[in-house]
């Protein structure tokens, strides 16, 4: 009878790696016999019961996935001497077990601080898998049933199969007038959702994700008060009212639900990114980060079906992209782009003219699409970017005041956020025009001097309708005088960087625009100034961190500029707004890279003018005389202190007359220039140990660039 050999308990690390029989059981104390034959260290393995993970998608058959390392061989071991392992074959592989957990730890929780709670969720069907939707949509009644809780196509007057078909077919079908339906299949919404029925496997890459997560019950409170407060003023595209309605209904305890998932989770992330919780420990890039891969996941596993709520969630994702626009996958300008084409996908861009909906349905879709059409041309505007939307292709009514009522009772709209949106649409067509002028394309034929001339006139007028606009604002969107700056509310300071900003870009196409750039970039300074004063700068939106990147690179070439005074009023300007910047490197990308560049500009001007003082100065001079040639340069302003321009450098350049400071940029000024240093060659920062710093059409556009 044969008998079973008994299995060693104790083995070695070298060993178990290897494959082999360890006698280290056998020994009382000391190596075991290969490591002592090898000469190596006998280090004890500490076994430890490895997870199983299991992925069951139907009991009756049950399939047990197992992962672990493959087995070395003797020719695994590498070619060193026979006998001997290296430190990096002794380490422990981690399993792809232990991988999973670590990917399911990082995202269930937003960190040290949180006590996140578990979100059960009930599907609904998966409404790609139906296969009569054409046979169901010409089935209907198309004079009959409301679209407000059900999916909605768009049929415009073109030759589409399902226009032609349906004019035949379909029974009360409307030539002339209509050009939104309900879509087929009539799945109705649930709580304004159409969550996806999930398959166990789904399930699992979700969880890994942490996509049914949410934060604490105080922490998610104060995101979602955080997004209302300082992101839904420029984002309007929800009801306050119906959204609170159903976050309350989620609950607080461990395990709750939620209809709206993504919804949730799109405004969790929108929330995070203009306040930090201060229970939470990691940092705030760091908490958007998790908040914005729980919400991605739920979008590109097709866990929601609703279209709506997809443009919702694409355009609060674009409030965390916005940050990084030269990223190739996620960035504003590709999260717009996708709720755009969505949106047209359901016809935003049309006006629903004699459709079955109700009047609640017609203000939220005439709110999501101006919102659109404003983030996509401020994105176009701020980073040179190709628009998504032409106006000539939409017939949708301009917003109005009363476009922004509360749908649910007892809420009640805030007057200053509507007036801001309606006026900032209004800005953002004349800026839309501008951005007609810049397309390379539209004046083909056109030589390049009359194109020059033509885009000059038209600048001009959009800088008069820019004008009028400005003077045509309500009582409670005007700026008040610069001594009571500091009562400016944060979105008539938004309003207001916005229109600074505009006023910049244009003016730089114009012959004579320097003075207007000028004033223009320190008009921003100072209203960025306010807002610190009032502690809401760490509030502003992406749009007004970029146009401050853009101020302070202007007052940079003012700083660079060949005359005294006019590099010396740069040179304040630009100390003046550089805290600014500073302050805001925690929550923006370009904002640290702004900062780290012209922290180390203002190094390098300050080198450039000490060793043009220590040049000037005359070996054979006594101290007396060296005070004498100090006080006979008064004429030129100095870069220590804080660098203000005297009164007569102001008088002698004519800092505060806009034709004269023109003239002097545009011109060689007579007036006591012999002596400043040379012009500093932005090129050769990087040869001064400066990072690389482009902002393509971030600095506003040059006259002769599209010539």
């Amino acid at each position: 009878m044969s008998t079973k050999q008994r299995q060693s308990v104790r083995a070695c690390r070298a060993c178990h790696l290897r494959k082999v029989r360890c006698d280290l059981d056998a020994r009382a104390s000391g190596p075991c016999a290969r490591c002592e034959e090898a000469g190596v260290q006998c280090q004890t393995l500490v076994r430890r019961r490895r997870p199983i993970r299991a992925i069951i998608p139907d009991p009756a058959s049950a399939v047990t996935v197992r992962a672990g390392p493959s087995p070395l061989s003797e020719d695994d071991l590498g070619p060193e001497a026979p006998g001997t392992i290296s430190d990096a074959q002794l380490q422990t592989s981690i399993t792809i077990s232990h991988a999973l957990e670590e990917a399911g730890e990082r995202y269930n929780t937003l960190g040290i601080g949180d006590a996140p709670r578990r979100v059960a969720v009930l599907g609904i069907g998966d409404i790609s898998q139906q296969s009569s939707i054409l046979v169901d949509f010409l089935s209907q009644d198309f004079s009959r049933g409301s679209m407000d809780d059900y999916q909605v196509t768009f049929v415009d007057n073109y030759t589409t199969v399902t226009r032609v078909l349906a004019d035949e077919f379909g029974q009360g079908f409307k030539k002339d007038g209509v050009n939104h339906h309900r879509d087929a299949p009539f799945v109705k919404r649930c709580n304004g959702s159409m969550p996806k029925s999930l398959t166990h496997a789904e399930k699992a890459v979700l969880e890994l994700r942490g996509a049914f997560m949410l934060p604490s019950n105080p922490i998610a409170d104060s995101l979602v008060t955080s997004f209302f407060d300082r992101v839904h003023p420029a984002l309007p595209i929800l009801d306050r009212g119906a959204f609170m309605k159903r976050y309350y209904l989620t609950g607080s305890s461990t395990t709750c639900t939620c209809d709206t998932l993504l919804l949730l989770q799109s405004v969790l992330l929108s929330g995070s990114t203009a306040y930090r919780h201060p229970s939470l420990s990691s940092t705030s890039h760091e908490i958007s980060w998790k908040l914005y891969v729980r919400a991605k996941t739920l979008v590109e596993n097709g866990y929601e079906q609703d279209r709506l709520t997809l443009v919702q969630a694409h355009l609060l994702f674009s409030t965390f992209t916005g940050d990084s626009c030269d990223d190739t996958l996620q960035n504003m300008w590709l999260s717009i782009g996708s709720a755009v084409r969505i949106a047209q996908e359901l016809g935003m861009h049309r006006s629903l003219g004699n459709a079955s909906a109700s009047p609640a349905m017609r203000r939220e879709w005439k709110r999501i699409w101006w919102t659109l059409f404003v983030h996509d041309t401020l994105c176009s505007f701020e980073w040179g970017r190709p628009r998504a939307i032409f106006l000539a292709d939409s017939d949708v009514e301009d917003l109005i005041e009363t476009d922004f009522q509360a749908d649910e009772p007892g809420s009640l709209p805030s007057s200053e956020h509507a007036q801001f949106f309606v006026e900032l649409c209004k800005l953002c067509r004349i800026i839309s025009c501008w951005l007609d002028l810049l397309r390379p394309g539209a004046n083909a034929g056109i030589p390049s001097d009359e194109r020059a001339r033509e885009r000059t006139r038209q600048t001009q007028l959009l800088l008069s309708e820019l004008q009028e606009w400005r003077e045509r604002l309500p009582a409670s969107m005007q700026t008040p005088p610069p001594s009571r700056h500091d009562g400016l509310s944060l979105w008539t300071a938004t309003l207001h960087i916005t229109f600074e900003a505009a006023l910049l870009r244009l003016s730089t196409l114009l012959p004579d625009g320097a003075a207007a750039v000028f004033e223009a970039a320190a008009g921003i300074i100072d209203i960025c100034s306010s807002l610190k004063h009032r502690e809401l700068l760490d509030s502003l939106w992406s749009f007004g961190v970029h146009d401050l990147d853009l101020a302070l690179g202007q007052q940079a070439r003012c700083a660079n500029s060949q005359y005294a005074a006019v590099s010396s009023e740069g040179t304040r300007h630009l100390r003046r707004g550089l805290p600014l910047l500073q302050q805001l490197c925690h929550r923006n990308s370009v904002a640290s890279q702004g900062a780290e560049f012209f922290d180390q500009l203002l190094q390098k001007l300050d080198q450039r003018c000490n060793v043009h003082n220590e040049a000037s100065v005359r070996p054979l001079e006594t101290e007396h005389e060296h005070s004498a040639a100090s006080g006979s340069s008064g004429n030129r302003a100095s870069f220590d202190g804080d660098r203000s321009v005297s009164a007569e450098s102001e008088q002698a350049f004519g800092l505060r007359n806009q034709e004269q400071y023109s003239a002097q940029t545009e011109s060689v000024h007579h007036t006591a220039i012999g002596e400043w240093p040379p012009i500093l060659d932005f090129s050769n920062l990087q040869d001064a140990g400066l990072p690389y710093y482009a902002y393509g059409n971030a600095y506003g556009w040059d006259q002769n660039q599209y010539q």
